[in-house]
């Protein structure tokens, strides 16, 4: 379980790494004449976070080692009973 947390936060820590990135390089880009090239830079990376918020938020978590699925149990019943 321990490392299932140290790998969502090394997962957040990057994820932020890289928005971060791409907000600096649009910034950079588009104080440099480019205003198109770097709203889409910076707005990719924005959009990139969000996106992966709003899907994380809907999907389920993977079963821990302490939870069995329902099929599971009624198969490993069934077996028992032949």
């Amino acid at each position: 379980m321990r490392a299932y947390h140290s790998e969502v936060l090394r997962g957040q820590v990057w994820g932020g790494v890289i928005t971060l990135a791409a907000l600096v390089t649009g910034g950079y880009v588009a104080m440099h004449g480019h205003e198109l090239a770097g709203a889409i830079m910076g707005g990719g990376g924005i959009g990139g976070i969000v996106v992966t918020f709003i899907v994380g938020r809907h999907t389920k978590p993977a079963p821990t080692a302490t939870e069995v699925p329902v099929a599971n149990i009624t198969k490993s019943k069934r077996r028992n009973k032949k």
